[in-house]
């Protein structure tokens, strides 16, 4: 979810995919409970995240939330930060804060995932999943919120060098035309062609070939 969301608001894809990937995610959990269902042969067997009698919906809302945030956030950094690519320890980080959210928030909500969160409509028709559904994508947009402050440095530099990436590819289309247009007349005034031609080898080699048949002719 963090990371469909995070796609979805920093253009990395579009919200089409984004709705893809959570469609996914959201049928995935509805296909894993009616598997349980069916391979326990009994549906009360079947265990899934649900609001204690004894927790307010408002300590719910905050449970979710802090724990999606907390997941969330440890994720992007470890498994998508430049400054921390290549690390061996990303999947001990996320496993330790997902068992850490078990123990101490588990007991009062215990999804962190809407999909998880709907479970509980297909084996008991609960009608309170509006809260995995409203605290779980906000604790993920709150983290990718962060993430963007504290990483801003790896989108700094993905808009510089995107940048300066198009700026060649103009400069290298307007100096391969030039090139282009200048060096039939002067192959065959003068033996300077080389000259003229240079440019185009560096900026656009498929330039090359053409000079290289109107030299020939």
């Amino acid at each position: 979810w963090a990371r469909s969301l995070f796609g979805a608001t920093h253009g990395v894809f579009t919200w089409r995919q984004a709705a893809r990937y959570v469609s996914a995610q959201l049928g995935g959990a509805v296909l894993g409970a009616l598997a349980a269902w069916g391979a326990r042969a009994d549906r009360a067997a079947v265990l899934f995240p649900v609001r204690p009698s004894t927790t307010s919906v408002g300590e719910a809302l905050l449970g979710e939330l802090l724990g999606t945030f907390l997941l969330a956030y440890v994720v992007l950094h470890t498994a998508t930060a430049k400054r921390t690519s290549g690390n061996s320890f990303f999947g001990l980080a996320i496993g330790m804060v997902v068992t850490a959210m078990a123990c101490a928030i588990g007991p009062v909500s215990g999804a962190f995932n809407p999909a998880v969160g709907t479970m509980g409509l297909v084996l008991e028709g609960r009608s309170d999943l509006w809260i995995y559904w409203l605290a779980c994508p906000l604790g993920a947009v709150l983290a990718a919120g962060c993430f963007r402050l504290q990483s801003a440095e790896d989108f700094r530099a993905e808009a510089a060098w995107g940048g300066a990436s198009n700026a060649e590819v103009e400069g290298s289309a307007e100096v391969g035309a030039g090139a282009v247009g200048k060096a039939p007349g002067v192959a065959a005034a003068t033996g300077g062609a080389a000259a003229d031609v240079a440019p185009a080898v560096y900026f656009a080699p498929t330039v090359v070939e053409e000079q290289d048949v109107v030299f020939e002719v």
